[in-house]
Parts: C-alpha cells; structure tokens; sequence
C-alpha cells in the first residue's frame, strides 16, 4: 500500500508535532501521539500537545497548515523536513505508516522492509 501512494502516509507538517506546528513552532513527536483527521496522518509530541490541538482542532489545522510553509527554514533547521529516525536510521522509530490508517493504532513495522 505504501508503494503505491506514499504521499498519503506521510505525516503532516514534515513529521514534526501538529499541535507545535499550529503555534508557529517546531517540535519532535511520539509515533504512539497521533490522529488520522481528513485523511491525513497528524503526529504529537506527547498527552498534552494532543489536547491542546484538539481544543481548538479545526482552528488549529488551519494555523499549522499557514504556519507549515517556511517553518522549518524560520526555525533554522537548514529547511530541511525531519524524518523521525533513530541512530540506526529506523523511521518513526520502527512504526508502519500503514498501520496508523488501517488499524487506526501504532504497531512495530516488519524490520526486514
């Protein structure tokens, strides 16, 4: 599935907090912090960047997705987009993308792909 429409799993806002991201900040996340809203997969920092986005949920979307254009360049990170990996290079420290849309919940990817 992830071959055949990668843009679909990737997360929003460069795989960087929504709720950060809806601050005009930036901020690494946990692969178990996240939501599927709209089709598109939301990543947090932790409980409490997923309760603030979610007070205001449909506002804050609307703010990081004005504030996601040029973030990472105005918050010097060299404009490049984060991939959560590990030192080994393991993205989203080993959680398949796919799972997040059809289990609706993290689980360990195959480590052989």
């Amino acid at each position: 599935m992830f071959a055949a429409n990668p843009a679909k799993y990737a997360p929003a806002y460069g795989g960087y907090c929504g709720y950060a991201a809806s601050i005009d900040r930036l901020s690494p996340i946990s692969p178990e912090w996240f939501q599927i809203i709209d089709g598109r997969l939301v990543l947090q920092h932790n409980k409490k960047a997923t309760d603030k986005f979610n007070a205001d949920q449909k506002g804050n979307i609307v703010k990081a997705d004005q504030n996601w254009p040029g973030l990472v360049v105005r918050n010097g990170s060299g404009g490049k987009t984060l991939v959560s990996t590990d030192r080994k290079g393991v993205a989203l420290e080993g959680y398949d993308p796919i799972a997040y849309f059809t289990e609706r919940k993290p689980l360990k990817g195959d480590p052989k792909i």
